[in-house]
């Protein structure tokens, strides 16, 4: 008998901002939900959350007046929601490790990245040929 493979789906989205906002990745999100029911209500939250994060900080600080090309690639297997979000915006210096604890309370900015990182198992940040490249992964609960 042969063997199944596991199944994975994968959805892209292109965007440019502005006019794109957030709501588009809202939508790709949702089509996967669709695709995808088995998804447990909780890693929905934790991914999409995190998602929507990255994504509200590439529209709110990528477009230094000329608008911001992204793209987000988002894949699900039978153990991971994984996403990727690559931006055209200047290269940034960024120590994702750096922040792996939120600011004070007092803080004024800061808790984003914070915040990714504890929703989702996997945050990495680097500056490639193709723009600043987020990566997340939230493991599938069993």
């Amino acid at each position: 008998m042969p063997r199944t493979r596991p199944t994975v789906t994968e959805l892209a989205r292109r965007l440019t901002t502005p006019p794109d906002t957030v709501d588009a990745v809202h939508d790709l999100l949702d089509r996967l939900w669709a695709v995808e029911p088995t998804i447990t209500d909780e890693d929905r939250m934790r991914f999409e959350t995190a998602l929507i994060e990255l994504a509200s900080n590439v529209v709110q600080h990528g477009d230094r007046g000329s608008g911001v090309d992204w793209s987000v690639n988002v894949t699900c297997d039978p153990s991971v929601l994984s996403a990727q979000l690559v931006d055209s915006a200047p290269p940034i210096s960024l120590d994702v490790d750096a922040r792996l604890s939120m600011p004070s309370e007092l803080a004024e900015d800061g808790r984003g990245l914070a915040f990714v990182r504890l929703l989702v198992d996997s945050a990495t940040f680097a500056n490639t040929a193709a723009g600043n490249e987020w990566r997340i992964s939230k493991n599938r609960a069993t």
